[in-house]
């Protein structure tokens, strides 16, 4: 049995930094909070987002 899946980055929240990030405050995601990125991921100056539900 085969599973197609897209591929995934798993990274760990860090807000070492913050403050060069042009944000009022701290963030309020904890630190070391597990993050994953999938491959439609877009950034403000990029490509529109594609819209896909929750699951």
């Amino acid at each position: 049995m085969f599973l197609l899946s897209a591929p995934v980055i798993l990274t760990f929240f860090s807000a070492q930094g913050w403050q060069s990030w042009d944000v009022a405050h701290r963030p309020l995601i904890p630190e070391g909070m597990p993050v994953l990125v999938d491959d439609d991921l877009r950034f403000e100056d990029g490509p529109a987002a594609r819209v896909r539900p929750l699951r």
